[in-house]
């Protein structure tokens, strides 16, 4: 099986905007729509499926050929389960801006549009899912799990 960047040889593919995502959204009570470039709700059911089929070998786009097909899987998908675990232990501590829920959740970085648009893919699942939710105040986004 091709997979390009979708399972890759080593550590794990980015799932948002190289420019640190397009996340734009109102509140769900005004009746609005939110959306953000790059579902990692999708990404996460799209290796769920993986491992359904009958796999002997993985082609990534670039980097090594892993010898293990759905060990690759699973790892992938562990790591991005962990993360938002992760982000949802942020959360619980309560509100916070996006920018705080970075720096709690990755320290400092060398690459912030990429940690963001990562960020966002997550925090995007979340509310989707309605386990977060956010504001906007001042031109800044902040989350929160909800109650």
């Amino acid at each position: 099986l091709f997979t390009g960047d979708h399972v890759l040889g080593e550590g794990t593919p980015f799932v948002g905007s190289g420019f640190g995502g397009i996340f734009y959204g109102v509140t769900k009570e005004e009746g609005k729509s939110w959306w953000f470039e790059g579902d990692m709700d999708l990404y996460m059911k799209s290796l769920e499926k993986l491992l359904s089929l009958e796999i002997k070998l993985i082609l990534p786009a670039h980097g090594p050929v892993p010898t293990d097909p759905y060990g690759r899987i699973v790892e992938t998908l562990e790591r991005k389960r962990f993360r938002e675990k992760r982000l949802v232990e942020i959360l619980r501590e309560g509100r916070k801006s996006l920018e705080t829920i970075i720096n709690e959740l990755y320290g400092q970085v060398n690459d912030v549009y990429m940690v963001r648009g990562a960020t966002l893919g997550y925090l995007s699942k979340l509310v989707k899912e309605e386990k977060a939710k956010f504001t906007m105040e001042k031109g800044k986004l902040y989350f929160e799990l909800v109650q």
